[in-house]
């Protein structure tokens, strides 16, 4: 029996590379004999040749260094291939040395997991040490890291990612002037088209090629590009055809198409070039600079700026259920048959077209153009135009049963409604109703007593309620400056303003930038100047002071006894204002119970 344990102790050695199914069986058969020979000096030997063998697979763990004499490795090629040959134990960095490198193409490194990953990066962590020359490749790899290093391509592809998992680039320069043929750029992200998944993530990376950039493609993948910069000499600096993508605080010099249906987000970036892009699921602080024309479609926007070029649907109807908060647009609108749209927030400065729309939200915005709405010939719609500032153009209501209130129409803006269906109320003027009010749903309106406005008291759409004990004050507010947060929580009288605040009743305000500065005050009442913001600290005055009730205050009382000009100083500016405010006088009918007294004091 002993002679039969020292052939097989002798010959293990020799059949090592049989494979580890051989070896487990020759241990056995070591047992075995080892159970009837009883020798402890056999067990250590089998103890030890097993260790040895368990421990062949696995070596690589730790930080080694690549190129020149004094590294753990001379070439690129040579580290690769003993990392192949050992796999990975524990996380392992490679560091490249300055120079330049050939190109690698990564496959599934043995032991590479979510504990023990893999890095290549320069020694220094400073990218503009290192060159690859040639392409980086991924091709079903895994948790593998490319950091801080240069990649030049001319002819090939910079990076070449196919269905692999948790690939990281950082921190990397890829400059390429590799010329793509269709569905191909220099920096290619290939996903897998279904079962399995793949990823990719590239933060603080600069690239520099042709049109694009980068191309994305596959829908069972995510692509994440933060802080990057792509600097396209061509069209555009990304394209994507992609479910899941997500672009954050980038800066594309370039135009972006992307189309996607699910998780795609853009955020905090800067575009530089046409955009094209269709389903996203969010479009956050991003500004948007442009010589074409915006197609965009997504379920939510906030805080964007877009230039002066015109904003459409991506396809025809394509920004259905769309929120646009806290947005400044630039250009023009126009979207058809998106239906569920809110704003809210917003700044345009030019018309919104929303044609074939069946509801609306449009509220706490300021409208310096054009907004047209509805275009249905149906009635079982919801419409809801609250608490906005239009100014200079129109409103046209083309929507059944539309409720428009608490709005300020300023600067000749005037409000257009197509149907007497559409409810009016609580809102501020400056010319009359047009189109086809009905008077049964216009109640509760204002009008502001500016001389460039058609202060009609006659009007059927003027009917702002009074106060029962005390019929100076009208029950409408004024809205001028509604939703601004530099609006005062009372009126002048002290009354607490509706949420979110709101003039009180019949309150002017007078500023330096003021449209005109002729403020018609009929039959002697009083009017009270707010200051804009000037403190109430007693450095400034109003001259002359007849007719001036307090003129030294913020809230200044003034009785329009005659026509005249006052002159607001200041004693470190000296003259800062003016107004001046023309008496007219016009017939009261006094009534047995008046709700209007002539003379009494007005806010």
């Amino acid at each position: 029996m002993f002679g039969i344990l020292e052939f097989g102790a002798c010959n293990l050695f020799g059949i090592w590379d049989l494979g580890f199914g051989i070896l487990q069986h020759l241990a056995f058969s070591i047992f075995i004999v080892f159970q009837r020979s009883m020798k402890l000096s056999k067990i250590l030997f089998f103890t030890l040749l097993l260790s040895f063998y368990s421990h062949s697979y696995g070596q690589l763990s730790g930080y080694y260094t690549i190129g020149g004499s004094e590294a753990d490795y001379t070439t690129l090629s040579e580290a690769l291939t003993d990392l192949y040959a050992q796999g990975i134990e524990a996380d392992v960095t490679f560091a490249l040395n300055p120079g330049t490198y050939e190109g690698a193409v990564f496959t599934a490194i043995p032991g590479a997991s979510d504990e023990n990953g893999f890095a290549l990066e320069s020694s220094t962590l400073d990218s503009t040490d290192v060159n690859i020359d040639g392409t980086i490749g991924f091709n079903e790899a895994s948790y593998i890291r490319i950091r801080a290093l240069t990649i030049t391509t001319t002819n090939t592809r910079a990076i070449d990612f196919l269905k692999s998992w948790e690939i990281h680039i950082e921190s990397c320069i890829i400059n390429s002037s590799f010329q793509s043929n269709y569905n191909d750029a220099p920096v290619y992200i290939k996903h897998y088209s279904d079962t399995d998944w793949s990823r990719l993530t590239m933060d603080h990376c600069i690239v520099e090629s042709p049109s694009p950039c980068i191309y994305c493609t596959g829908g069972h993948g995510r692509t994440t590009i933060n802080n990057c910069e792509l600097n396209s000499s061509g069209e555009l600096s990304l394209e994507a055809y992609t479910r899941r993508l997500n672009l954050n605080n980038c800066h594309f010099n370039g135009g972006l198409v992307i189309e996607g249906t699910e998780d795609v987000n853009l955020r905090g970036s800067l575009i530089n070039g046409k955009v094209n892009m269709g389903r996203l699921d969010s479009v956050i602080n991003n500004t948007f600079e442009s010589d074409d024309i915006y197609r965009i479609s997504a379920l939510y926007y906030e805080g964007n700026r877009f230039s002066q070029q015109h904003f459409m649907n991506y396809h025809y109807g394509s920004n259905a259920n769309a929120e646009f908060y806290n947005n400044y647009f630039e250009g023009s609108i126009q979207l058809s048959h998106a239906t569920s749209i809110k704003m809210a927030g917003n700044i345009f400065l030019d018309d919104i077209s929303l044609s074939f729309n069946d509801e609306l939200l449009f509220a706490n915005n300021m409208m310096y153009g054009t907004l047209g709405y509805g275009d249905t010939y149906l009635y079982n719609w919801n419409y809801r135009i609250h608490n906005n500032v239009f100014f200079n153009e129109y409103l046209l209501g083309r929507g059944h049963n539309s409720i428009i209130s608490y709005n300020n129409f300023v600067d000749s803006a005037f409000l257009w409604v197509e149907y007497t269906d559409i409810m009016v109320h609580d809102n501020n003027f400056c010319r009359e109703i047009q189109g086809f009010p009905s008077p049964e749903n216009i109640n509760h309106n204002n009008y502001y007593p500016l001389i460039y406005c058609f202060y009609d008291t006659s009007s059927v759409h003027y009917d702002p309620g009074y106060l029962e004990n005390n019929p100076g004050v009208t029950t409408n507010p004024i809205l001028q400056g509604k939703g601004w947060s530099e609006a005062p929580e009372t009126d002048l009288l002290g009354n607490f303003r509706k949420e979110p605040p709101a003039l009180g009743a019949n309150e002017i305000y007078v500023c330096s930038d003021s449209m005109n500065n002729i403020i018609s005050v009929p039959c002697g009442e009083e009017l009270y100047l707010n200051l804009c913001g000037i403190p109430d600290t007693g450095s400034f005055w109003w001259t002359p002071d007849s007719c001036i009730n307090n003129p030294d205050t913020s809230y200044t009382a003034v009785t329009a006894c005659n026509d005249m000009t006052w002159y607001l100083n200041n004693s470190i500016y000296g003259l800062i204002d003016s107004i001046s405010i023309q008496v007219e006088p016009f017939s009261v009918k006094i009534a047995e119970m008046p709700l209007f007294y002539c003379g009494y004091a007005r806010t």
